[in-house]
């Protein structure tokens, strides 16, 4: 789940890891919201003491009392994060409390996470890692309540379950289409035109085999797929198909599974952890905008990118 992607903080540094492509130095002293999450402002004065206690610690290096852009991004994209997980908190009524932390603190006392970090920076780190665990406490939804979710919007599930097929050229894809169109199973089209190995045999079915789930969590193809491919993918509706879209890989038609062929992957996720879904689902479709001296935020993505 993404909010574990993002998220708390390592031996290194709080996931503030993965490269932004940016140069240069981003000013943190301009505006006072840096960026809202669902109306929630996300303050400069909150950024500001982040940034000095990581450059106490050496995981960042302000120069003139500025990070680069990278880091910078990175930093907000952690408390954007953060911002989410105690969103889905505030939503079902669960509170992070004194013991709660303490034994995340105790947790941390033993090891080398945090060595070296002034107490400041500790504190947040064990916070987050509270949050993050409290999610575990939400409510679990029946199964009419994923349904409508997923029927909502798939992607609004937090988890993706697709059937797709990739072709070499645009022509193929629009043939393979007139099909579907005319009546045709996708899988068997998958089968008979997909250039993927082992098409015939999975109906074009991407799968989490890891965990045996007909589903993918859209962070994980966010993090692993082509985006031109994801962002297609996130505008299928439930039992529909959209394409051709073009990718590195070729050419595509994307189907999202309708909900009766992957209800029990769809439960599992939720019922396995529906804090941490909900949470998915919140940073892919939640109202989240940044300051445009960081760049835009993009939910297909995950991240923050450039205006």
């Amino acid at each position: 789940m993404k909010v574990k992607r993002i998220a708390l903080v390592s031996a290194a540094a709080m996931a503030l890891s993965g490269g932004v492509a940016l140069t240069g130095c981003s000013s943190v002293t301009e505006v006072d919201s840096l960026a809202t999450v669902n109306g929630t402002k996300l303050t400069q004065s909150e950024f500001d003491d982040l940034a000095k206690l990581l450059d106490e610690a050496g995981v960042f290096k302000l120069t003139d009392g500025k990070l680069t852009s990278d880091d910078a991004r990175q930093l907000l994209l952690t408390m954007i994060n953060a911002q989410i997980v105690r969103d889905v908190l505030d939503e079902n009524e669960i509170t992070v409390t004194d013991a709660d932390r303490k034994a995340f603190a105790d947790k941390l006392a033993g090891s080398d996470q945090t060595a070296g970090y002034p107490q400041g920076l500790t504190d947040y780190v064990v916070n987050l890692y509270a949050e993050q665990a409290a999610l575990a406490n939400v409510s679990k939804l029946s199964a009419s309540q994923v349904e409508a979710l997923y029927n909502s919007m798939p992607g609004a599930s937090g988890m993706m379950c697709l059937r797709h097929l990739v072709v070499e050229d645009e022509a193929t894809a629009e043939k393979a289409l007139a099909e579907y169109n005319d009546g045709a199973d996708f899988a068997d089209l998958a089968g008979k035109y997909s250039t993927e190995p082992n098409a015939a045999e999975t109906g074009g079915a991407l799968r989490d085999s890891a965990n045996d789930n007909d589903c993918i969590a859209v962070s994980q193809y966010q993090r692993q797929f082509d985006l031109d491919f994801v962002r297609g993918a996130l505008t299928a509706k439930a039992g529909e198909v959209v394409g051709p879209i073009k990718s590195s890989f070729g050419w595509h038609l994307i189907q999202a599974r309708p909900f009766d062929e992957v209800e029990d992957s769809i439960v599992k996720t939720f019922t396995d952890n529906t804090g941490a879904a909900l949470a998915d689902a919140l940073w892919l479709n939640g109202d989240i905008r940044v300051d445009s001296q960081f760049g835009k935020w993009d939910a297909p993505s995950g991240t923050i990118v450039d205006l």
